[in-house]
Formats: C-alpha cells, structure tokens, sequence
C-alpha cells in the first residue's frame, strides 16, 4: 500500500519489492527442503538401520578385506542398542547446544548470515556423523571421538556433507541418497579415516 502512493519516479521500489519478496521464498522453500531432508534422514536411518548396517559392512569387507567382528551375543545386542540410542541422545543435545543459540543470534541485526553459516554447519557435522556412523560405530567410538572424526577430515568431511545434504533435500531422489550416502561414507572412512585411526580402533 505504502509502495502505491509512492511518486512515479520512485516506482523502481516496486521492482525490488517483487525481486526481494521471490528471493525470501525461494530462500525459505531451500530451507523448508533442508529441514524435510534432514528429518528424513534421522528418520530414515532408524527405520533402515539394518538394511544400511549391512551395506556399510559389506562394503567395508569388500574395500579393506578385514573386518572388525564381535562375537554375536545377548549382551552385546543390549550395549550396540544402548549405543545407538546414546548417539541419538547425543546428537538431539548437540542440536540443542548449538542451534538454539544460532536461532536467537538469528533475531540479532546482521544476525541472520552468522546463524545461516552456523545452522549450515551443525547439519553438515550431523550429516556426517550419520553416515560415518555404520564404520565408526563398528570401532566403539565415543561421541566425541566422530565428532573428531569429522574435523580432522576437513575440508573433505565438509564437502562430503553438503554433497549428502543436496541429495537429501530433493524430493524423490533423497530416497535413493539415503543408502547412496550411507555407501560413499563406509567408502570414506575406509580411505580416508582408517589410515589414521588409532591401533586400538583400527580392524
């Protein structure tokens, strides 16, 4: 309305208007598909564990032709589920940590460009945490022990999550990238990772 009663040769604001208002949807809609993406991850790694478990094994036998192997039992079936939940845990608390700070930065002037990058970074780091999961579970590292996992992988690390981030975020395809990302990560880690784990972690 206030743009309507502006002078004629003022009438160039309107332009911005449109071209400002299409970009915040755009940018909103890119953002709404990272989050579908993302959940669909979280969830789509517990429903398919198993299936992806296998996979990242197999892979693993198939690249390095050792394979670290536990003797299958009760107890051992508890601690790997306790495990799992303990990494699901700690991932919702790292979320919490870090992107509830990043969502009031967000409010600050100037704020939105520090929380985006932040925001961007967080889901890379758990993006990466899941799908390094299936080979760095396997070794029984700590929580903090990925996380250090991924950082000193950097920048590949960096690159590899937003690569899985982009397959995950379109529609349809992000069914396909789940078990694709799940591969390329085993396949990562065994290339990139095993050479520089500890003895004790190694096969």
């Amino acid at each position: 309305a206030l743009i309507a009663e502006l002078p004629t040769w003022l009438n160039f604001l309107s332009y911005i208007d449109n071209v400002l208002y299409k970009l915040v949807q755009v940018i909103m809609f890119a953002i709404l598909l990272l989050i579908i993406g993302f959940l669909l991850v979280q969830f789509g790694a517990i429903l398919g564990s198993p299936f992806y478990g296998q996979l990242s094994e197999q892979l693993e036998k198939i690249r390095t032709g050792t394979f670290p192997e536990t003797p299958p039992s009760l107890l051992s079936s508890l601690k790997d589920i306790w495990r799992a939940i303990l990494f699901e845990l700690k991932k919702i608390g790292l979320l919490l940590v870090i992107g509830l700070p990043m969502l009031l930065i967000n409010f600050l002037p100037g704020g939105s460009l520090i929380a985006t990058i932040g925001g961007i970074i967080l889901t890379t780091s758990i993006v990466c945490l899941d799908f390094f999961d299936g080979f760095l579970e396997r070794r029984k590292l700590r929580f903090r022990e990925k996380l250090t996992v991924v950082r000193r992988s950097l920048p590949a690390s960096a690159t590899f999550g937003l690569i899985c981030q982009a397959l995950i975020t379109i529609p349809i395809v992000n069914f396909l990238g789940i078990p694709l990302c799940v591969a390329a990560g085993t396949l990562f880690c065994c290339d990139r990772v095993l050479p520089n784990l500890l003895p004790d972690h190694q096969a």
